[in-house]
């Protein structure tokens, strides 16, 4: 164990904490840096021990729902905590290799599975082998840069090549919850027809947010957006029978004045990331 004063080292601290009150502002950063490094080095066993687990059940979901359960997280995080795992213990061996030294934890290490997702297993181990040396040291954000970067350099036709798949991709959705009630999804649209969309059913949730006080904008948004997929007159009392405050037309809807989209893009664009940010994803 790495001593982080001539007297103590990480064990004897973090059994009497107290200790801690003997050190120097200097040694107080050394003991940072030495738990940092343990953490690390405990993440990379974590995920081995979660590609072990995927690879012994024939049945993927049943190893994603044990995960879910045993780590009290969604099955969404479950998957790509798998997902992370398996990459890191095939495609990216010197990433983990990091991880195992200290260098890198499993938060970075996440965002070098996002960016070279993509990749075919030999590009991945490229990249990887030119990573090794330039992500220690890189916070979250400069690390994704770093192997973005390095990614279109193996690969150049990749992005396109993604975009292209993504397109075909392409798909509307309905799932059923219960009390009557359900989602619908459309995925993989491209990003800028999709912000067009949400800033026409933001603005026009918002004009009518003055008639109806009581209800949220997130609720008008969705009549507002069921209303122009519908083409006919929406209720903002659709959830709310004692309320009638009547939603305008789609054609009202549609006459609205919009907003220019690069006044009101970064705002959406930074909740929208928000809602969606996890501390593995890429």
């Amino acid at each position: 164990m790495t001593a982080t004063s001539p007297d103590f080292d990480i064990r004897e601290l973090r059994s009497d904490p107290t200790l801690l009150k003997k050190f120097q502002p200097v040694g107080l950063l050394g003991v940072i840096r030495d738990v940092e490094a343990e953490i690390a080095k405990f993440q990379a066993l974590l995920v081995r021990a979660v590609a072990e687990l995927s690879q012994q059940r024939a049945d993927s979901e049943v190893a994603v729902a044990e995960i879910a359960a045993e780590l009290s997280s969604s099955m969404d995080d479950a998957r790509r905590r798998i997902a992370d795992a398996e990459a890191l213990t095939s495609r990216l061996p010197m990433t983990l290799a990091s991880m195992e030294a200290g260098k890198l934890d499993l938060a970075r290490a996440s965002k070098v599975c996002g960016a070279t997702v993509w990749l075919s297993d030999d590009d991945a181990r490229a990249a990887d082998g030119v990573l090794e040396k330039r992500l220690p040291g890189k916070d979250v954000a400069q690390v994704q840069k770093a192997a973005s970067y390095v990614a279109r350099k193996v690969d150049p036709d990749g992005p396109g090549r993604r975009t292209r798949k993504r397109g075909r991709s392409r798909g509307v959705s309905v799932t059923y919850h219960r009390r009557g009630v359900a989602s619908l999804s459309i995925t993989n649209a491209t990003a800028g027809r999709v912000n067009a969309a949400f800033e026409r059913v933001d603005h026009a949730a918002r004009k009518l947010r003055n008639g109806a006080q009581s209800r949220s904008l997130d609720e008008l948004r969705a009549e507002v957006a069921i209303g122009l997929l519908m083409g006919e007159t929406g209720s903002a009392s659709e959830t709310d029978p004692s309320r009638s405050t009547e939603l305008p037309s789609s054609s009202v809807i549609a006459r609205l004045k919009w907003p220019r989209l690069k006044q009101s893009r970064q705002g959406w664009l930074h909740r929208s990331r928000g809602a969606e940010g996890s501390p593995y994803g890429g």
